[in-house]
């Protein structure tokens, strides 16, 4: 039951708009008193959606970022590693705990720690040199979602950047590359660029955090 789970989770997760649709039985009354407890880290943008799917198939969801007080659980999900929490999952192994890597190692290093991975039954990453079909699966970050409202060619500029302004000490960061294709726009095409994001200020290509990018007019 718990891999078809998966199988439709991720499928969901690269195919469609929503990021999740769990589809683990057709008689929701079956999944009550079944706990999910999820570790959604910074990812808030995940969080309604997949509470609203998972409680309208029945199932309970508990968010806790340090997993504690655990009470009849039946599927752990954890989105990058957290090792306050791999005692709690090794401690769970015949609930197949579900492990979602997003960020790079740039960002958190433990993510790519493979003997952190351990107590995983599947880890799905975008790190094709992980892959095996096996253990570890292959996502796509972000799903391709339509454009709200269409514009005419002749009204589009070149390119859009949506990045927060970030940087790190890590020999991979491309943070800096970043930072270099705007400063280039700036230089070069400035009415050709438009950048929404964090931390920007002071660009004279910059709209603003873009909260309502994919309703307006870029």
């Amino acid at each position: 039951m718990q891999n078809n789970f998966l199988k439709h989770l991720i499928k969901f997760f690269l195919i469609q708009s929503a990021f999740f649709k769990p589809i683990f039985c057709s008689n929701s009354v079956a999944n009550k008193q079944k706990n999910i407890y999820v570790d959604i880290g910074t990812h808030a943008f995940v969080k309604p959606t997949l509470r609203m799917a998972l409680e309208q198939q029945g199932f309970s969801v508990i968010e806790q970022r340090i997993f504690s007080d655990i009470e009849k659980p039946y599927l752990f999900v954890s989105f990058e590693v957290r090792k306050e929490n791999l005692a709690v999952f090794q401690a769970h192994q015949d609930k197949k705990p579900i492990l979602i890597l997003f960020e790079p190692p740039s960002v958190v290093p433990d993510n790519f720690d493979k003997a952190l991975h351990e107590p995983f039954y599947k880890v799905y990453t975008w790190r094709d040199d992980l892959v095996d079909n096996k253990k570890y699966f292959k996502f796509f970050y972000y799903p391709m979602q339509k454009m709200i409202k269409p514009l005419k060619f002749i009204k589009k500029k070149l390119c859009v950047l949506v990045n927060a302004h970030k940087t790190s000490s890590h020999p991979a960061e491309l943070y800096s590359e970043r930072k270099k294709v705007i400063d280039f726009y700036e230089a070069e095409h400035p009415t050709e660029f438009d950048l929404y994001g964090r931390g920007w200020d002071g660009y004279s290509m910059y709209k603003g955090f873009g909260r309502r990018i994919l309703t307006q007019d870029f």
